[in-house]
């Protein structure tokens, strides 16, 4: 009898559904605050449509409908591993590990740093005396970026932050921890589940909480797959008072402003009805903000939300996930040479008085 108890549980186990284990977040979509979306195509390619509000698409001299998906166009041709576009800039990560960065904060930090390849990377027609892309460092896995501040997780576990947030101000990235595996803007984890904050300043990053796998967008992932946002979580527990309530359970990746549950059900946060509204089955990878979400399914099928209802309760079928880099094509703009000129100006400024 107790031999048929002991078989009778290990069928029970061995034809039980494994949980998927928790993931962190693939950076290979992003949707910045303005809608505009920035997407890696299984061979590499970033991809860009949407609000079009960082000048991506007049680069290439395209004037029309840029939220239309059909009119996506191909800005980096290849070896591209993760995006992270913000409020006014935006990060890309190649394969090499070499991050890449342009926008407002990116020009003024590091103007003097390696310019990125021409042929690869755009300008922003409406204010391009910031719009430079820049080379910011090398060896990176993992990139995040919010409202002017900036974050990036080094291959060798080290977490380097830069730009401005209520904590201060760093012109050039920082180190500012060791022995990480996940990092936000504002947070990273440790290789032993420690969460600490770490903002743009060069002081000690501050101790959270442990037992902590993963930081994205607003919210903190348990190893137990349970989701706290970030804020009340950080307040509650600097706070002595434990754990505050969790807004979800059973999580296996943040997604942004949602998350893909251990079955495959895509979650969004809907601002109006302040709540999480299911969206979508059998999800592989997606990223959600206020104003957009895009999904790609488990048969690598891309979904998204309409920009015109912003609702998060209708997807439209987009296209298949190995069509969606368009064929390449590289244009002639003026612009390089303009700010190369300007880059060259400002060098020779400080130096006016003495040669007058």
């Amino acid at each position: 009898m107790k031999k048929l108890c002991v078989l009778l549980l290990l069928m029970f186990f061995l034809s039980s559904p494994a949980l998927a284990a928790p993931e962190l977040p693939e950076q290979r979509i992003s949707i910045g605050h303005h809608a505009d979306v920035l997407m890696v195509a299984p061979g590499g390619e970033l991809v860009v449509w949407g609000a079009d509000e960082l000048g991506f698409m007049q680069h290439f001299g395209f004037y029309g409908d840029t939220r239309d998906y059909s009119n996506r166009m191909t800005i980096v041709p290849g070896d591209v591993k993760a995006v992270a576009g913000t409020y006014t800039s935006a990060l890309v990560l190649m394969d090499d590990g070499t991050l890449y960065g342009y926008g407002t904060e990116m020009y003024n930090n590091f103007a003097g740093n390696e310019p990125a390849n021409y042929n690869y990377y755009t300008y922003n027609l409406y204010n391009s005396g910031s719009m430079f892309p820049i080379k910011v460092m090398e060896d990176v896995a993992m990139v995040s970026g919010s409202l002017g501040r900036f974050s990036a997780l080094k291959t060798d576990g080290s977490v380097w932050c830069w730009g401005r947030d209520d904590d201060g101000e760093l012109f050039n990235p920082v180190k500012v921890m060791d022995n990480c595996r996940s990092v936000s803007a504002s947070y990273a984890v440790t290789d032993d589940g420690n969460l600490y904050k770490c903002g743009c300043t060069e002081y000690e990053a501050e101790y959270v909480a442990s037992g902590v796998f993963a930081v994205g967008g607003t919210y903190v992932q348990l190893e137990n797959g349970d989701l706290y946002n970030t804020h009340d979580f950080v307040e509650s527990m600097s706070s002595g008072n434990g754990l505050p309530e969790p807004v979800a359970h059973d999580v296996r990746k943040i997604c942004g402003e949602g998350y893909i549950s251990e079955s495959g059900e895509l979650y969004s946060w809907y601002y109006t009805d302040k709540r999480f509204v299911k969206l979508l089955d059998n999800v592989v990878n997606a990223h959600c903000q206020i104003n957009m979400c895009i999904a790609v399914t488990g048969d690598n099928k891309i979904y998204a939300t309409t920009m015109e209802s912003l609702t998060y309760e209708t997807f439209q079928y987009l296209g298949p996930l190995d069509e969606l880099a368009p064929e390449y094509e590289k244009s002639f703009n003026p612009w390089p040479v303009i700010l190369q000129a300007e880059l060259v100006f400002r060098k020779l400024l400080p130096l006016l008085p003495v040669l007058l």
